[in-house]
């Protein structure tokens, strides 16, 4: 879960400069987005994790990405489970990327005063130091808001195609169809699915008709595949 850590989770108190702390406004503002903690002798406010368009997860603590520390803290954490699994999900992966961040938490927050700069995207770095060691290692980036090329492109292997499950409950079959003429590799790089433990039973929300026919567009098409590429660093982002 790289966007946020539990509220107890030793970090808070022992780098809270490592989490989203208030500005004077934004506190004020939302004061229920933002939870006080003690370290060092001194209070500070931070804040909850959050998805830009839903309420704060008000049992959870935001990372700061805007700062170095926690950026290399979050690269090592990946490397640890690499060491371990063969494959890692990334929970919300694309609210790590950097312009979704700053849109997040730029006019909310307190910018970080420990010598924090942009870095360029965390996941390309983090995902080049892991090839390093653990080149075999598949990682697999929940994905929304029509950012799964970019998440494809910064490195992960396939990303999640939330897309496809919408039209196959809401769209006409031309829209199911269009979907899938994509690009062959983005295809091929696409984990496509009927179900997901965030969305509702499919038998709740898919019509009789849509029930007999969503396992074939899900199930068929490229997809869940290493490409050849994979061992090839993908171009720097801008």
């Amino acid at each position: 879960v790289p966007n946020h850590t539990a509220m107890d989770h030793p970090w808070v108190r022992r780098h809270p400069d490592w989490y989203v702390q208030a500005s004077l406004g934004g506190a004020e503002s939302d004061p229920a987005d933002w939870f006080s903690v003690r370290s060092g002798g001194r209070i500070v406010r931070l804040a909850h994790g959050r998805d830009p368009s839903y309420p704060a997860w008000l049992d959870t603590a935001q990372l700061d990405y805007r700062v170095a520390g926690l950026r290399a803290a979050m690269a090592e954490m990946l490397l640890q489970v690499a060491s371990r699994c063969d494959g890692i999900r990334c929970d919300m992966a694309m609210l790590v990327l950097d312009d979704v961040f700053s849109s997040t938490w730029q006019a909310r927050s307190r910018t970080p005063s420990n010598g924090a700069a942009r870095a360029g995207e965390f996941w390309w770095h983090a995902i080049q130091t892991l090839r390093d060691r653990y080149p075999e290692t598949i990682l697999i980036a929940e994905a929304y808001w029509g950012l799964e090329h970019r998440l494809q492109q910064v490195g992960f292997d396939f990303t999640y195609d939330k897309t496809l499950l919408d039209r196959l409950r809401e769209g006409p079959g031309e829209s199911v169809a269009a979907h899938l003429r994509a690009d062959l590799d983005f295809q091929r790089r696409s984990v496509r699915f009927l179900e997901n433990h965030d969305e509702p039973r499919a038998a709740a929300v898919l019509s009789p008709s849509r029930q007999r026919s969503g396992p074939g567009p899900a199930a068929t098409p490229p997809g869940r595949r290493v490409p050849p590429s994979r061992r090839s660093p993908p171009p720097a982002p801008p």
